[in-house]
């Protein structure tokens, strides 16, 4: 839902900003005594230090000057009960005020609070406030709410139909959202990506492919996610002239052209792309070193790896599950006795795993009780495939 979020999120910022630029909402000072309740509030708030704070909340008179601001960003910093007593004590709610605090309940998945102010807005939501209210039954996982509550829409806009569509796609329902996409009003380049997104992982190639031709503007999302998905699925070439005819590609694009070319024992053409790509990252590296030792290049993965910049922990891992499975079990003690001396990542799972599977290999009793002690003391000791792996 990332997509989504940040499209509602622009649209709640350019509401935010008319509201604020249209006036100031100011409260009488003698209202009940409203406004000395909220002054106070205010400053035990400010009193407290929490991360992202910004500085003008520590002024007291944020509360005449921006309530409705004070509230939003306590919902994003979770601290929903005292924004709810901000919101209570407002003598004036706008509907940025009321769909702050409803998302807010619906982020922490406090749905019934969500549903109870919702219910109470009547005329002061608008398509924003109902899109977060689908939006939160979606990602609480009760799809049959959302979907109720989308039907009943006074008036639906595009992250509306985004945000109903991509649920159902979240939750597998691929048809039903294939049935929303014909039937939006209008499109934009999030619909086509979720749509080509969700049927390529379903590994429905032809239809994600007839949509990706049907598709008015393709972006490096869209070209990506097709990249990957004919890849996957092997159709290396297919995917390699998605690949050539990409207008903009950024490191995820040419990873899954790479990816594609290793997965299916094209290593050389790999290597080939890997050598002219702008810029590389542990994924790039990874993915190649994993492709030598596939193909029982163990040499050309130990070049690569001694090449490397940096070393993550799958780096160092690969090499010794690559090493392991090549029978090469010797070397994958001295990567393993390297990785230790280095220093700075530590062992994890796998890497646990395919060394005790060399120790036994090598029937290694000295190595694999020092690999036992070093495991007894990580937070590792527990895991079942850990502890498999110490017997065997």
């Amino acid at each position: 839902l990332s997509w989504n979020h940040f499209l509602l999120m622009q649209s709640r910022a350019l509401s935010r900003l008319t509201s604020y630029y249209r006036r100031a909402l100011v409260l009488p000072i003698s209202d009940n005594g409203r406004s000395v309740q909220l002054f106070s509030l205010v400053r035990s708030i400010s009193s407290t230090n929490y991360p992202g704070r910004e500085g003008y909340i520590r002024n007291p008179n944020v509360v005449q000057e921006r309530p409705e601001w004070l509230i939003g960003k306590l919902c994003r910093d979770g601290r929903i009960a005292e924004a709810r007593k901000l919101f209570d004590g407002l003598p004036e709610r706008d509907v940025i005020t009321w769909t702050d605090l409803i998302t807010g309940y619906t982020k922490f998945r406090n749905m019934r609070e969500a549903r109870e102010l919702f219910d109470r807005a009547d005329s002061r939501k608008n398509v924003v406030t109902w899109t977060a209210m689908v939006r939160g039954y979606l990602e609480a996982k009760q799809f049959s709410a959302a979907e109720t509550l989308f039907l009943e829409m006074p008036e639906r806009n595009l992250v509306s139909w985004n945000t109903m569509m991509n649920g159902y796609a979240q939750s597998g329902r691929i048809d039903k959202a294939l049935k929303l996409f014909d039937e939006m009003p209008e499109r934009n380049t999030v619909s086509w990506n979720t749509m080509i997104t969700a049927l390529v992982l379903r590994g429905r190639m032809e239809e994600a492919t007839n949509l990706f031709e049907r598709m008015p503007v393709r972006d490096v999302i869209s070209e990506t996610c097709m990249v990957d998905g004919l890849a996957k699925n092997g159709k290396v070439d297919e995917a390699r002239r998605v690949f050539d005819c990409m207008t903009e590609r950024n490191i995820v694009s040419w990873n899954a052209m790479i990816t594609g070319y290793a997965h299916n024992n094209r290593i050389d053409e790999a290597d080939q792309l890997f050598q002219v790509m702008p810029e590389r990252d542990f994924a790039s590296w990874n993915t190649m070193i994993t492709g030598f030792m596939r193909n029982g290049e163990t040499n050309r993965a130990c070049g690569l790896f001694d090449r490397m910049p940096e070393k993550n922990v799958i780096s160092w891992t690969t090499m010794i599950t690559g090493y392991v499975e090549n029978k090469e079990n010797e070397d994958a003690l001295k990567v393993f006795s390297n990785m230790l001396r280095d220093g700075c990542v530590k062992p994890n799972v796998g890497t646990y795993k395919s060394i005790l599977s060399a120790c036994s290999d090598l029937a290694t009793l000295v190595e694999g009780q020092q690999i036992h002690q070093l495991i007894s003391k990580s937070a590792h000791q527990k895991n079942e495939s850990v502890t498999s792996a110490l017997i065997n």
